[in-house]
C-alpha cells in the first residue's frame, strides 16, 4: 500500500490526475488499511457522476465497510456508486460495486443479500464480465 500511496502522491503533485487515479484503481484485495484515504484523495481528482468516480466509490465504500469502521458509511459510498453505474448505463461498473457489495454483505454474515447480488452478477453478459475485471 505503501508504494500505491507514494505513486499516487507523485502523480497528484506532478499534475497528471488520470496517471494518479489510475493508481488509486488498482485492485487491492485482502488489503484495507489506507484504501479509503487514497480513494477519497483521488475522488478529489476526477468528476463526480463518472465512471471513474463510481469506481472509486465502490473500492472506497468496500474498504470502509470491510475495515469495520463504519458499515452505514461504506454501504452508502456503495449506494451512491451504484446509482452512477445504473444512471450511466454502465453494466461493468454495475457488476463491479455488485461483486463489493458481495464481500461487504459476507463479512456482515448477510447470506441472503450475498446470494441475492451474487445471483445478479452470474447473469451478467459475457463482454461485460471481460470489461469490468
Amino acid at each position: 500500500m505503501a508504494s500505491l500511496r507514494l505513486s499516487f502522491d507523485y502523480y497528484r503533485d506532478a499534475g497528471d490526475s488520470s496517471a494518479a487515479v489510475a493508481v488509486a484503481l488498482h485492485p487491492l484485495r485482502g488489503e484495507v488499511s489506507g484504501v479509503a484515504e487514497l480513494c477519497a484523495d483521488a475522488l478529489a481528482l476526477t468528476r463526480s457522476e463518472s465512471v471513474e468516480a463510481g469506481r472509486l466509490l465502490a473500492a472506497q465504500g468496500a474498504a470502509v465497510a470491510l475495515a469495520g469502521k463504519d458499515e452505514a458509511r461504506g454501504l452508502g459510498l456503495l449506494e451512491e456508486a451504484l446509482g452512477i453505474a445504473r444512471q450511466r448505463g454502465d453494466a461493468a461498473l454495475e457488476l463491479k460495486v455488485l461483486r463489493e457489495w458481495v464481500e461487504v454483505d459476507w463479512m456482515y454474515n448477510r447470506w441472503d443479500e450475498a446470494l441475492a447480488r451474487s445471483r445478479r452478477c452470474c447473469v451478467a453478459r459475457p463482454e461485460t464480465l471481460a470489461v469490468a475485471g
